[in-house]
């Protein structure tokens, strides 16, 4: 819904509280991925860093994260 809405702070906002509650380390990996997406989208672009090179550490590695960490 925050999606759709463009709501991107809400979107950061509730996958970090995803975030905290994931113990899987590949699903960590890729939640850091998708609020670094978000990050993006709501105009933190030092935060966006952060969590795209978290996703890299953590093993996630699709070619746009790996680009915009950059």
């Amino acid at each position: 819904l925050y999606t759709r809405l463009e709501r991107w702070d809400d979107v950061v906002a509730t996958l970090r509280v995803a975030l905290e509650l994931e113990s899987s380390p590949e699903r960590n990996a890729a939640l850091h991925y998708f609020i670094a997406d978000a990050c993006e989208k709501a105009g933190r672009p030092g935060e966006a860093v952060a969590s795209f090179l978290a996703a890299g550490r953590g093993g996630f590695h699709p070619r746009h994260a790996l680009l915009s960490a950059d």
